[in-house]
């Protein structure tokens, strides 16, 4: 019998679940978020690559996809729209300052620290202008707020009130602006590196304006449809069957036209719970299968 084998994508998908769950399971012994588990076997697998980076970076990248986009959608189910208009003036203040604070913050420390850690100090006066570029592409990524492991978390230990609602609205705001600031870290980093000869308004405001305009309008197409639909199934496994698909659609059509597919689906989700009277099952469903989904993220 020959043992030998290679490292296929459902054997890597089954790894990831079985040894994250394990994972996650000892963390929560541990009295530690069960996150922290999951994010601590990732980081072994990928040291001991034990999972082949082609097949991470290749066949498992739908894992990511269709995580994101379950995320999202629960997420947007978490913003009910009464909750969001009684703590808007705090969202409103909060986000600007926590998106924009990030992006100076990583700008300015990559800047100045970079010529250090890379080791070519600053005996060229040109030295920090060089970092530059690249300090404002990582400032703009550092917009971002990932989504997965702060509503872990909330789901975990079931938090509710003004903190949490709060919280859940600046992940949705921070996505929108994390968009408007990669482009326009991109479009400025190409001017500084080819001398303000590619500069270009459009792409930089227009171009990303238009991506998520599009991201919400088709949230709240499939986000309507689903909560029509949703009214006449009352089996669970056809609501998680129509749900998944709703996701997986959602999620496609972002991609298919580089749209923002965590945004599109967390509009979804909002559209559905504020918009369904009876929507406990439309998340429920996803519920059960929430923890595979945090373990192969």
């Amino acid at each position: 019998m020959d043992l030998s084998f290679e490292m296929n994508a459902i054997l890597a998908t089954g790894l990831i679940i079985v040894i994250g769950l394990l994972g996650g399971f000892t963390a929560r012994k541990l009295k530690f978020p069960t996150i922290s588990g999951y994010i601590i076997i990732g980081i072994i697998i990928s040291l001991l690559n034990i999972i082949p980076r082609e097949i991470v970076d290749g066949e498992l990248n739908i894992i990511t996809d269709i995580s994101l986009g379950i995320i999202g959608y629960l997420v947007g189910g978490g913003l009910y729209l009464k909750k969001l208009k009684k703590f808007g003036k705090s969202i409103a203040i909060i986000t600007p300052f926590e998106a924009l604070g990030a992006w100076v913050f990583v700008t300015i420390s990559v800047l100045f620290l970079g010529p250090f850690l890379i080791g070519t100090g600053v005996s060229n006066p040109t030295s920090f202008y060089s970092y530059l570029p690249m300090a404002i592409i990582l400032g703009a990524i550092s917009c971002a707020t990932a989504p997965a492991a702060t509503l872990a978390i909330v789901r975990e230990y079931e938090a509710i009130g003004p903190f949490t609602t709060t919280l859940l609205a600046i992940i949705v705001l921070d996505d929108a602006i994390a968009v408007i600031a990669y482009s326009v870290g991109s479009n400025v980093s190409e001017s500084l590196i080819t001398g303000f000869q590619n500069i270009s308004l459009y792409r930089m405001l227009a171009i990303p304006i238009i991506d998520i305009v599009g991201s919400i309008l088709l949230g709240t197409i499939l986000g309507f449809g689903l909560t029509y639909i949703g009214r006449f199934i009352k089996k669970k496994p056809q609501l998680l069957a129509i749900v998944g698909g709703a996701i997986f659609l959602c999620v496609g059509v972002s991609n298919a036209f580089g749209l923002s597919s965590i945004l599109a689906n967390m509009t979804m989700g909002f559209i559905i719970v504020n918009r369904m009277k009876n929507n406990e099952d439309m998340f429920g469903v996803i519920n059960n299968i929430e923890g595979i989904i945090f373990a192969m993220f």
